[in-house]
């Protein structure tokens, strides 16, 4: 059983080989030896690369990392993450997705543009989470702009401003 997160990638350098650094850093990897760690430990719950399907180059980074017109290689990677490694927590589905992925050197860009949970995991979850997840990973959501939130905390709160008058 896996769960299955699409990343949309954008680096200067190999698609694959930042895929195989996502897969590996968000799993397995460590920067010292962590007692009780055995090779077969760190196969059986190591992300794997499932799918690499490019997409068009880009000009312009996502990020500041690199001068603008640098050629930026993109695609959508498919990294599967055992169920054993993650378990059916969604802080711990959180931290393996998003957790460690943004301090990877040599992107320009990562977005999580999909999301495949095992039944396992979706059965573990609350109706109302479940539909939230659903929705996060929906391309369809969309966060409303600034202006709009605001209004609506003020409106939700039921604070609102009220013009000073000094008519007469």
């Amino acid at each position: 059983m896996m769960t299955t997160l699409t990343y949309r990638i954008e680096t200067p350098g190999s698609v694959e080989a930042m895929a195989e650094k996502i897969a590996s850093d968000q799993s397995t990897g460590t920067f010292v030896p962590v007692p009780g760690e055995t090779e077969e430990l760190k196969s059986r719950v190591a992300a794997r690369v499932l799918a690499i399907r490019p997409l068009e180059d880009a000009r312009h980074p996502t990020w500041p990392e690199v001068a603008p017109g640098t050629l930026l290689n993109r695609a959508d990677v498919d990294i599967a993450f055992p169920l054993e490694a993650i378990g059916t927590d969604l802080s711990a589905l959180m931290t393996i997705a998003i957790g460690g992925v943004y301090s990877i050197k040599g992107m320009t860009g990562i977005r999580i543009v999909d999301m495949t949970l095992p039944d396992a995991f979706k059965a573990r979850i609350p109706d109302r989470s479940s539909a939230f997840l659903e929705a996060a990973a929906s391309p369809a959501s969309k966060v409303a702009p600034s202006s709009e939130r605001s209004s609506s905390r003020r409106l939700a709160s039921g604070h609102t401003r009220r013009r000073n008058s000094s008519a007469s």
